[in-house]
């Protein structure tokens, strides 16, 4: 079972994202999830729905994002630390 217990270091968000979707797969089935996710762990969402899409993920709700710098390159963000496109 590959979400089983992981011996202890850092694990990326694809780890991560396998193994919340294992978990769901197991208690969800093939229903849509909506998902509640604080903080640090969003990109493990945003990997999960990128992997399963509308059919896997059908809604995101976000506690307390992590800043948009924590996914932004500083060459993507304006001088008053808001992300600018192109």
């Amino acid at each position: 079972e590959r979400s089983g217990k992981k011996p202890r270091r850092f694990y990326s968000p694809e780890v991560w994202a396998e193994q919340l979707d294992e978990y769901i797969a197991t208690h969800a089935g093939d229903q849509p999830v909506i998902l509640v996710v604080q903080g640090g762990l969003l990109p493990c969402v945003l990997e999960m729905w990128r992997r399963g899409g509308a059919k896997r993920i059908a809604g995101v709700s976000l506690l307390s994002p992590p800043p948009v710098r924590f996914f932004a390159s500083l060459a993507e963000l304006s001088s008053d630390g808001l992300y600018e496109e192109g």
